[in-house]
């Protein structure tokens, strides 16, 4: 279906889906992964930015390569037997995030960001994968 779709029209097709795909990996909450989640659909994202924050991989949907076309297929293909299943869960996690748990968290990240950036300390920055997403680790002294 072309164009933009809106209204009960978009919650129709929301709700029909088996499986929800995005190959972003430019956003930053990636908000689309928890929305589907708490409409009971399983997530394929890749694993980048926050992506593997808001994904249980295996649980409540699949991760693959960024821009690797070819694992994303085999992400897809991995998730459509267990999908009933993973429905279940996705619905269960997406509870688990709420606007004033992410404004809190965000609030917390900025404060630290400016502590940082204020201090003297130039070694916080660490060369060290945080092992959620493609980011560094910020050690704050």
């Amino acid at each position: 279906m072309p164009g933009v779709v809106k209204g009960e029209q978009l919650a129709a097709l929301v709700a029909s889906a088996d499986l929800f795909f995005s190959p972003t990996v430019t956003g930053t909450l990636d908000l689309v992964f928890i929305e589907a989640q708490a409409a009971g659909i399983p997530v394929i994202g890749p694993r980048a930015v926050a992506v593997p924050s808001v994904v249980k991989e295996g649980v409540t949907g699949k991760l693959y390569t960024p821009l690797d076309m070819h694992d994303a297929r085999r992400a897809i293909l991995e998730a459509i037997p267990h999908v009933e299943k993973m429905k279940v869960e996705a619905r269960k996690n997406a509870l688990n995030y709420t606007w004033s748990q992410s404004s809190a968290e965000a609030i917390e990240f900025y404060k630290d960001t400016l502590r940082l950036f204020f201090s003297q300390e130039t070694s916080a920055i660490r060369d060290d994968p945080c092992g959620a997403c493609s980011c560094y680790r910020v050690g704050l002294a």
